[in-house]
């Protein structure tokens, strides 16, 4: 797979920021669906590979996104590269 045929990661932050109330991580998971496929492939800043729970997974390792109480995604700006 190249990466010409993956999503990079950062698609997922804009459409969190998108939603400032959060979503839920089901909630992601149907709007990257419907913009990028059931199957899409995403990738980070490094070109590793990732499904959909590898890269949301990913982003709590990283705390580029923290869940909050009531069970929203959040991002974490201070966690987020700017490029």
């Amino acid at each position: 797979m190249t990466e010409q045929e993956m999503t990079h990661a950062h698609v997922l932050f804009e459409a969190i920021a998108a939603h400032p109330e959060g979503l839920t991580q089901d909630e992601l998971q149907a709007v990257a669906a419907s913009e990028f496929g059931a199957d899409a492939t995403y990738t980070n800043c490094s070109g590793q590979a990732y499904n959909f729970e590898e890269i949301v997974q990913f982003f709590f390792d990283r705390q580029k996104v923290v869940k909050k109480d009531n069970g929203k995604l959040v991002l974490n700006t201070g966690n987020i590269c700017s490029h």
